[in-house]
């Protein structure tokens, strides 16, 4: 009895002490984006302990497109650490699918940095930006109104083509211009509409706000969105669709928000501007 009461006692003091693996809040960082685009994701390493504090490396083979910051880890006693992996494609990056790992690599006194087991699987996967784009919809785009916005994102097919094909390798002024599109497209459909027209006077003021940030208020910027909305006005009917838009407003006051216009953009734009 005497023994089976000492077993008993001593499996749970085992498994208290047992070490638990390192490990991430996710099995494979699986990345996929186009051409010119920015991307962050938040990653978790946990139970990380030991040594005199760790590295987080990226193998070659990614680290044209891929860093993790931060990228050095000192205070080894917390549990998690939360980390932000930034991944960036140029317009004229290579298309493909590229594979690769983030390493944990340990610091000890007097050795050289050794890797950890546990790295995590990356599969980055860029894709053509201009072959993702709707095709250009011809001279039947000028027939209506509204044009043909074949997938439905709220910009004519061949607005967006133009603004990709030209600001790709800007992603956050090239967002802020497809919000802008998606607006003046706005002013056209509910032209009609005065009290409608007001409203979306309201988020073309927040469209100017945000292409200032992103561009640091440079006027070439308020120049290339003068010239997108003129291309968006180009037919008699979507003239005077917008000459009444225009019209709907007098009287009309639109005011600016407070803040530096950040928070205008529809998109992250902290992480696009990285």
């Amino acid at each position: 009895m005497r023994r089976l009461l000492i077993l008993l006692l001593f499996v749970p003091l085992g498994s208290a002490l047992a070490k638990e693996k390192m490990s991430w809040n996710m099995d494979v960082l699986d990345i996929q984006m186009l051409q010119g685009q920015t991307q962050t994701f938040d990653l978790v390493l946990y139970n990380f302990s030991g040594g005199e504090g760790a590295k987080l490396h990226v193998v070659p083979a990614l680290q044209e497109w891929v860093s993790i910051h931060p990228s050095i880890i000192e205070d080894t006693s917390d549990q998690e650490h939360a980390l932000v992996v930034l991944v960036s494609s140029r317009t004229d990056s290579p298309v493909g699918t590229f594979d690769g790992v983030i390493q944990v690599r340990e610091f000890k006194a007097g050795k050289s940095n050794s890797a950890l087991t546990m790295p995590l699987p990356v599969i980055l996967k860029i894709t053509d930006a201009v072959s993702s784009l709707p095709p250009d919809p011809g001279s039947k785009n000028d027939q209506t109104l509204v044009g043909i916005d074949s997938d439905l994102d709220g910009v004519r097919d061949d607005i967006q083509r133009y603004i990709v094909m030209n600001y790709g390798d800007n992603e956050a002024l090239k967002l802020a211009l497809l919000q802008g599109a998606k607006v003046n497209q706005l002013k056209l459909i509910l032209s009609g509409d005065k009290e409608a027209s007001r409203h979306v006077a309201k988020l073309s003021m927040r469209v100017v706000e945000c292409v200032g940030f992103v561009s640091d208020m440079d006027m070439d910027a308020f120049d290339e969105y003068q010239k997108i909305t003129a291309k968006q006005m180009n037919t008699r009917q979507r003239s005077k669709a917008y000459d009444q838009y225009q019209q709907n407003l007098a009287g009309s006051i639109t005011y600016t928000t407070d803040g530096d216009g950040s928070e205008s953009c529809e998109f992250d734009v902290l992480a696009t501007s990285q």
